[in-house]
């Protein structure tokens, strides 16, 4: 396996170098498709895009054993919304499909 080197030499305004550092996980590398290739068909990273470019380039993400074990509060409250969407780690299910969380029954 490739392994992902985040860090590269730049200069700044007054010619001295630094080094810059992007966070790259390698574990969860491609396992969500990239956003622009979705939608504009082309991605200005090309190759070296952290994100998939179509579903044959799609990886399985390796989880913790207790990802989604639990209810997530923001969802469950009154108006119900969670600012992390689909890549919360809580559960956003339907009252239909689980029982109620604990916090809510008292």
């Amino acid at each position: 396996m490739k392994t992902v080197n985040a860090s590269e030499n730049k200069r700044n305004n007054d010619g001295n170098s630094y080094k810059s550092s992007i966070p790259v996980l390698p574990g969860k590398r491609k396992t969500e498709l990239c956003v622009n290739w979705e939608y504009r068909g082309s991605c200005r990273y090309g190759a070296k895009c952290q994100f998939a470019h179509g579903e044959e380039e799609l990886r399985m993400a390796t989880r913790h054993s207790k990802y989604k074990t639990e209810t997530c509060r923001n969802f469950w409250l009154p108006g119900g919304s969670c600012p992390y969407g689909k890549r919360c780690r809580f559960i956003h299910a339907e009252i239909a499909d689980c029982a109620l969380p604990f916090f809510l029954l008292s």
